[in-house]
């Protein structure tokens, strides 16, 4: 938990948490550090995201709710209050009837700073 505390907002792979721990405890293994971040994930500790890959990204879980914004170009991720989602979840309901879960939500697509470089042009 302290090296995600360690850099707030950063989404971390379990192989990145592995060498950041296995650095200052040298015996630690990295099938242990996978358990115990699975552990941290069952008990809510710990949030897992996919961000637009198959790769698993670990971030301690936090009180304010959100979903991530990826950049196709540079893979930057931007963290999207679940707020700004919240009318997309009420039309899904209305028009589906499926209530929507505290699942993570994964929208690709080109940053600010990529779209400008691209000339503005929609994915």
């Amino acid at each position: 938990m302290e090296t995600l505390a360690a850099n707030p907002g950063h989404h971390a792979t379990a192989d990145e948490v592995w060498q950041v721990v296995q650095a200052r405890y040298t015996a630690i293994n990295r099938s242990t550090v996978y358990r115990i971040l699975e552990l941290l994930t069952r008990h809510g500790l710990v949030t897992q995201s996919r961000l637009g890959s198959s790769v698993v990204h670990y971030e301690l879980a936090h009180d304010h709710a959100h979903h991530h914004l990826v950049c196709v170009r540079c893979r930057r991720v931007v963290q999207l209050p679940a707020a700004d989602v919240s009318t997309l979840r009420k039309r899904i309901f209305e028009r589906h009837g499926f209530r929507l879960g505290a699942g993570d939500l994964t929208l690709e697509g080109l940053c600010v700073d990529c779209a400008a470089a691209d000339g503005g042009r929609q994915v």
